[in-house]
């Protein structure tokens, strides 16, 4: 489905995404966005960020509002933004790196968009176990964040680096979480996205040896379900799995037939770019017939034909 059908057809069921910053406090080595930030481009205007937000709301029934960058949390009106959405009775998340959350006062002020009557959330991006500096500064954002009991989701990106130490991995967080009494854990694995990412970087990140995949990945849901972490798959078909994780969300599907209307700096208003996840991530005829159909996001058609990773087949 191309942009125009989109704008005329489709008002239900789509998002829009802002990236309001290109900077970044981090350098992952499979970010997606690292084109984007390569650009150096100047952050998002709040005036610009209104405009888009309000031509957007005038021609779709948005679901949420995604912030991300770069690394949103250091756009200099970090909390304007926040307060605008907030006001706007738009539910919103934030895609961070937990580095900021450090910093106690920005914590504390950032409470304030989490009541319990909205339905806003954090997506921390949690890769690798707190062995680098870096790491060790992301898990303690992590955990002042979990102090306060707020909802939270966490993206674990698989990756060269962290591959073998998913099991562990996943036993750390289970015991960070449990520290705060908190009751649930919700962890979404998901594979690089291959087409939008610098092909230096997946010469580094992307792992390619599908049984090796599927070992570490069936260790990590059978640790998982021994302690009672909630996994979900993105970009990685169910069909792969062996023993599948004891939590299904069964809203998976939908999320994959939802657009993502992207505002950035060069790209705005009439000129945004689309997200079209059906599109990206591949599914057979026969997966309509799937148990799990609802729960399966597909996967990116890259991995099928340049790295020979099975068909996907139909699971009961």
């Amino acid at each position: 489905m191309n942009k125009k059908k989109i704008i005329k057809y489709q008002k239900e069921n789509v998002a829009a995404l802002f990236k309001i910053t290109a900077n970044c406090n981090d350098d992952c080595n499979f970010c997606i966005e690292r084109k984007y930030t390569k650009k150096g481009l100047k952050d998002l205007s709040l005036k610009e960020i209104k405009d888009n937000f309000n031509y957007l709301r005038n021609n779709f029934n948005l679901d949420y509002v995604i912030i991300t960058g770069g690394e949103p949390t250091i756009h200099k009106n970090f909390f304007k933004i926040l307060d605008y959405f907030y006001k706007e009775k738009i539910e919103f998340r934030i895609i961070t790196n937990l580095l900021h959350f450090n910093n106690k006062s920005f914590l504390e002020k950032t409470l304030n968009y989490f009541p319990s009557d909205r339905n806003n959330k954090i997506i921390g991006s949690i890769n690798n176990l707190p062995i680098s500096e870096i790491e060790i500064k992301r898990m303690s954002g992590l955990e002042n964040f979990l102090k306060y009991k707020l909802p939270i989701m966490l993206i674990l990106v698989i990756n060269k680096n962290n591959l073998e130490s998913l099991s562990d991995l996943i036993i750390y967080l289970h015991k960070l979480f449990k520290k705060y009494d908190y009751k649930k854990i919700n962890i979404e694995f998901r594979l690089i996205y291959i087409g939008d990412t610098l092909k230096s970087l997946l010469k580094k990140s992307l792992p390619t040896d599908f049984k090796k995949i599927k070992e570490y990945i069936q260790k990590a849901v059978k640790t998982a379900n021994l302690l009672g972490v909630n996994i979900i798959f993105w970009n990685f078909p169910l069909c792969y799995i062996d023993n599948l994780p004891r939590f299904q969300d069964s809203a998976i599907e939908k999320r994959r037939q939802r657009r993502l209307l992207k505002v950035s700096k060069d790209f705005q208003l009439k000129k945004i770019q689309i997200r079209d996840f059906k599109e990206c991530f591949i599914k057979n005829d026969d997966c309509v017939n799937c148990e799990y159909n609802n729960c399966c996001s597909g996967i990116e058609n890259d991995y099928l034909d340049k790295y020979n990773f099975p068909l996907l087949k139909v699971k009961k």
